[in-house]
């Protein structure tokens, strides 16, 4: 009984943490497109507080590579964020 109760709950982490991985990469694709209009730049804070700036494209899918299967696998505690300046 337990094992199948410790299996719901793992499944049910990862369907939450793949539901944010979605909204981060949706934000993260609308911030993109707005910094591209407005020419303005675009930074990236990781889990640890490190800041990288986002200028391309490339640059975006990098980070949703290196961030979102860790992130789902509980290998890292959060998404980080994306921020306009």
């Amino acid at each position: 009984m337990g094992i199948i109760y410790l299996r719901k709950e793992i499944k049910k982490l990862e369907d939450m943490r793949k539901k944010e991985s979605l909204e981060f990469m949706e934000d993260g694709w609308k911030k993109y497109r707005m910094m591209l209009y407005a020419g303005a730049n675009m930074e990236y804070t990781d889990s640890e507080g490190n800041i990288r700036v986002v200028e391309t494209e490339p640059v975006l899918l990098d980070i949703y590579d290196e961030v979102i299967k860790p992130y789902i696998l509980v290998k890292i505690p959060t998404l980080g964020s994306f921020s306009d300046n």
